[in-house]
């Protein structure tokens, strides 16, 4: 059995992202290790668990000023991942950024100018357009599906710089395997990796799962 702790981006209207969850039993007001969900022996079953909820950054409106986590507004954040040193990455859409939030909950812009784009380079320089899924490996490499332009982007933390990975960044979609820029999406959303480092791509509008190979 082991304590977990959930992170959710709550996002949409509010601007608040990173809701922490963790177990809380309301009997003894303490946290305790949470239960396993499911069991197929009905013995090994936990006693009901309820969670405490707590706002890790975001004001609770849309904006997209940085700073401590109380003060700092995000512009409709969806998709969220914990880096290896423990910092937050989050995609925040309708700011056209990546945000970054600290061990110490500061927020921060970690890649984009907020200006719709497709330019690649400097983290401080480069823009995306519509940044939606969102996953970070081990050696702390951020990628990125860049829903409006149909592309996948990389950025590489030891020059923080921006590259397209997959796709060819054009509003102009399609549906076409292939390597890099000859690969083509179609609102591409969902984005994970496996421990191998290949990248796995929900392809939302064309009802397909991509798999980028090393």
């Amino acid at each position: 059995m082991r304590t977990i702790s959930i992170l959710a981006v709550l996002g949409g209207i509010l601007g608040v992202v990173a809701a922490q969850v963790s177990c809380y039993t309301t009997s003894c007001e303490d946290t305790k290790t949470c239960p396993i969900p499911f069991s197929a022996d009905e013995s090994d079953a936990q006693p009901p668990t309820s969670y405490m909820v707590s706002t890790l950054a975001g004001a609770g409106d849309a904006g997209a000023a940085d700073g401590p986590g109380s003060s700092a507004t995000f512009s409709n954040p969806i998709g969220i991942a914990i880096g290896p040193d423990g910092s937050l990455y989050v995609s925040d859409y309708f700011n056209d950024v990546i945000r970054k939030i600290a061990g110490d909950g500061m927020v921060s812009t970690y890649a984009g100018t907020g200006n719709p784009g497709v330019t690649n380079g400097d983290c401080a320089t480069a823009t995306f357009g519509g940044p939606i899924g969102i996953a970070v490996d081990a050696a702390g490499t951020v990628y990125v599906a860049d829903d409006s332009y149909n592309l996948i982007r990389q950025i590489t933390p030891a020059t923080c710089q921006v590259s397209s990975l997959a796709g060819q960044g054009t509003i102009s979609s399609g549906n076409s395997d292939g390597t890099g820029s000859a690969a083509k999406f179609y609102f591409p959303e969902g984005l994970t990796l496996d421990a191998s480092g290949n990248i796995y791509v929900a392809d939302s509008w064309n009802n397909k799962f991509f798999a980028a190979t090393c």
